[in-house]
């Protein structure tokens, strides 16, 4: 509040010097042996035991402390002035005592805003010699200004604070500055985050004059984590998370998206030492390796918060083009080093580990607050209304007018001062549901219900470089040859091809509880089969991917090997014919592609039949579900590529009990499936063979659309999040209108 005095007095040109506006705290230093004491060091200090007040007053006042009121009692001002006390809703009594203190010395004008809470107070001045003076028209003190006021309610807080969003744009087109703007908050959450990314989302500049919690901020977050990564034996799973963070210049980069996904597929792992082929060339490794050491040393606490101090390093250097950034960090990073200090003096003077000093700092940081400097002008103030005693803007927005925010008498004479604070216009505004659709109650503060407004949601107009789709030349390359299970995916939808096998995105891994799941049991039960035994395969499949043992991995092993064990029971197959298994093939349809890939079973008969069995890890209801595409493909490489007669295509489910179903020419002693002649097989040869070169036609020609054949399956998809189908869907079923 001093600062926003101090530039009102400046845009009015009064004659009076910034350092004479002061806070109490500020006025108080030179007349007082204490130095106020933080938060933090009471909290440390009641957590040691030193809880009575006379103890805990004893253990600051040794180490240079006092709490606010000891303060106010053992000042000795000696004023050089007059003195002017603003700014204050109402006071206690050590600080009554304080006025009446300095006002025996020199003259004291007290401003106090007519409410009830301040009653007492200005009955005891009054009782102790001081005169009251009328404010006339002031509005702290009278709300005699009454500018137009606005009442609109917003569907839910997310669309409110994008509509206060869209009208400060809209006054601003009308050449008001964006300082003449402030918005009134009755506390800071839920609403202060919100507009924070609501404004910086629609280039709006912004002060928000709130202190904010230590931990809240990035460079915090990493250097904490740190320092408990390195007390905990450097677990990988929690340095994931940190070297992930933008804020330590490897997160969001191509190299930190390698290194996250090659950690992924590590985990779980602990100790710097499995990072080194991972992190060897990189300056984070570097700095890992420097403070390892750190967790056998014992020092004191001093000696640890010094070296504790010099973990800033950490985080590189913002860059000085965005000035706010590198306040914001350099602000952060230096209350890091006071809660630091804080801790120290909390302390024994004796030689400790790290593990017994920095449980006592995290309790410091937890507690310390910062400020960012901000010395841009031409910016919304965003801000509490117990703060918004002196300053007035052209136009005031107060938002969250809700029986939960404002409905006691003290929210009365805070909903008054707020409403005065414009001398244009105030808007006034309230969400009408939670965001799980439950009704709130607006403030009855407001005489009426406001009208609702547009349920149309207005988005800023996104900002980046459009990307120029493939050159047709480098995708008749890149795919040349296509296996049957991309050209599924294609047909399933073009988009997730794109995204699977042009872009070639790779799904982040699994976490360990979630790498067993149903594709990789699939492919264990096929490699058990081809190989024919389960228990290799299992284990095989648990090394390779690092699965961790546990109860929920041992009950999918024993669920795998009762289906393997089910299918090699089972008598359902009837021919006796010579098989071979994972048989790899390459067949040419056109010039331009080519097909390959894989048949987990193929039966040979005795004139060259060709039977194929593609094993399905599907319900049996599903089995069939499968497009005729892939099985078209297999029968032309079993004519093309192993010179075989083609004489029929099975799908086998393997889970229990089993399944077969398929198509098959007319063989002796083959009862399961479909009987169908020959020509019947050849057509379903030639239609995978024209839709697959249709397909590949569609592929190089850069289709990407969004268009599910099936839209029950894109719950499962990889790329559901960026095609944002669900969007797409709304777009469609929406109505038209002339």
């Amino acid at each position: 509040m001093a600062e926003q005095v101090r530039n009102e007095l400046a845009r009015a040109s009064v004659p009076i010097r910034p350092s004479r506006i002061l806070d109490v705290a500020k006025f108080l230093e030179p007349f007082t042996p204490f130095k106020e004491a933080p938060a933090s060091l009471v909290q440390l200090l009641v957590g040691q035991g030193h809880a009575l007040p006379e103890d805990l007053d004893d253990q600051l006042a040794h180490r240079g402390f006092a709490l606010p009121e000891k303060r106010l009692r053992t000042a000795a001002p000696i004023p050089t002035g007059p003195i002017v006390i603003d700014g204050f809703l109402t006071f206690t009594p050590a600080e009554l005592a304080f006025i009446e203190n300095v006002a025996a010395q020199t003259p004291v004008t007290v401003t106090l805003p007519d409410w009830p809470g301040s009653s007492s107070a200005r009955n005891r001045l009054l009782k102790n010699g001081f005169t009251e003076r009328g404010a006339g028209p002031c509005p702290a003190a009278g709300f005699s200004r009454r500018p137009n006021q606005t009442v609109f309610a917003a569907p839910t807080l997310d669309r409110e604070v994008e509509q206060i969003a869209l009208r400060i744009l809209e006054h601003h087109a009308r050449s008001r500055d964006f300082r003449e703007m402030g918005i009134l908050l009755r506390m800071r959450d839920p609403y202060a985050p919100a507009l924070e990314r609501t404004l910086a989302r629609f280039g709006i500049p912004a002060r928000f004059h709130f202190a904010r919690a230590l931990t809240s901020h990035p460079a915090i977050q990493y250097i904490t984590g740190i320092v408990r990564s390195l007390l905990t034996g450097w677990d990988h799973a929690d340095l994931l998370t940190l070297l992930r963070m933008p804020i330590n210049g490897l997160g969001a980069t191509p190299e930190g998206d390698r290194v996250d996904f090659a950690m992924r597929d590590r985990l779980p792992a602990a100790g710097l030492t499995g990072l080194e082929p991972l992190l060897s060339a990189s300056q984070q490794f570097r700095d890992l390796t420097s403070i390892d050491p750190w967790k056998r040393d014992r020092l004191t606490p001093a000696d640890w918060a010094a070296r504790l101090k010099t973990l800033r390093s950490l985080i590189p250097t913002p860059d000085r083009t965005d000035l706010q950034i590198w306040r914001s960090t350099t602000a952060v990073l230096d209350a890091f080093d006071t809660a630091l200090d804080t801790t120290a003096l909390a302390l024994d003077n004796t030689k400790i580990p790290l593990g017994a000093f920095w449980p006592n700092a995290e309790v410091a940081i937890r507690i310390e607050k910062f400020r960012a400097p901000d010395r841009r002008h031409n910016v919304v103030h965003v801000l509490d209304v117990c703060e918004a005693y002196h300053p007035e803007f052209r136009i005031a927005f107060v938002p969250g007018l809700t029986e939960r925010y404002f409905s006691k008498q003290e929210d009365r004479f805070l909903f008054e001062l707020a409403t005065t604070r414009a001398t244009d216009e105030t808007i006034l505004s309230y969400p009408r549901f939670t965001d799980k659709g439950d009704a709130i109650l607006r403030s009855f503060f407001l005489e009426e219900e406001a009208e609702p407004s547009g349920s149309t949601r207005f988005l800023p107009k996104p900002v980046g470089q459009g990307h120029a789709l493939p050159n047709p030349a480098p995708l008749q390359i890149q795919h040349a040859t296509l296996s049957p299970t991309s050209i599924e995916s294609f047909l399933q939808c073009p988009f997730q091809f794109f995204a699977a096998k042009t872009l070639e995105l790779r799904k982040r891994p699994l976490k360990p509880r979630d790498r067993l799941d149903v594709l990789l049991q699939g492919s264990i039960l096929h490699q058990a089969l081809a190989e024919g035994a389960f228990d290799p395969a299992f284990e095989q499949a648990c090394q390779k991917h690092n699965i961790p043992r546990g109860y929920r991995t041992e009950a999918v092993r024993l669920e795998l090997l009762r289906h393997f064990e089910a299918f090699q029971a089972d008598r359902q197959w009837p021919l006796a014919w010579p098989s071979r298994t994972e048989q790899k093939f390459v067949i040419a349809l056109t010039p331009e592609l080519s097909i390959n890939g894989r048949i987990d079973r193929l039966v040979v008969g005795p004139h060259h039949q060709a039977i194929v069995i593609d094993y399905k890890f599907s319900p049996a209801a599903r089995v069939r579900d499968r497009a005729k595409v892939q099985g078209g493909l297999y029968l032309l490489a079993a004519e093309r590529f192993f010179n075989l007669e083609p004489a029929g295509m099975f799908y086998c489910s393997l889970r229990e009990p089993i399944s077969w179903d398929g198509w098959h020419a007319d063989i002796p002693g083959l009862a399961l499936g479909e009987s169908c002649t020959p020509s019947a097989l050849r057509e379903l040869m030639m239609v995978a063979e024209q839709q697959a070169i249709e397909t590949h036609e569609s592929i190089v020609s850069g289709n990407k659309e969004v268009r599910p054949a099936d839209p029950v399956k894109c719950r499962y998809c990889d790329y559901k999040n960026i095609c944002r189908i669900e969007t797409i869907s709304r777009a469609t079923a929406a109505p038209s209108h002339p």
